[in-house]
């Protein structure tokens, strides 16, 4: 092998070492984002099922009084 293939070899492996380092930067923001709405939407469907609960206990009372008075 010539000196200057010797050369080559080392320079194309940092630069694919760098380009995976930028990839695996790129994924871990990206991810990061996933996470975040993943969180956002538990949330959102613990208030809503909270919600729902407290509206079911309403109505049952409504239902009862309705009962009630016939």
């Amino acid at each position: 092998m010539t000196e200057e293939a010797k050369d080559f070899m080392p320079e194309h492996l940092r630069a694919i070492r760098k380009d995976l380092a930028d990839m695996r930067r790129e994924i871990s923001g990206s991810l990061l984002g996933v996470e975040q709405h993943v969180v956002a939407l538990s949330t959102d469907i613990t208030n809503t099922s909270a919600r729902l609960t407290r509206i079911e206990d309403r109505l049952a009372l409504i239902e009862k009084r309705l009962t009630k008075g016939t």
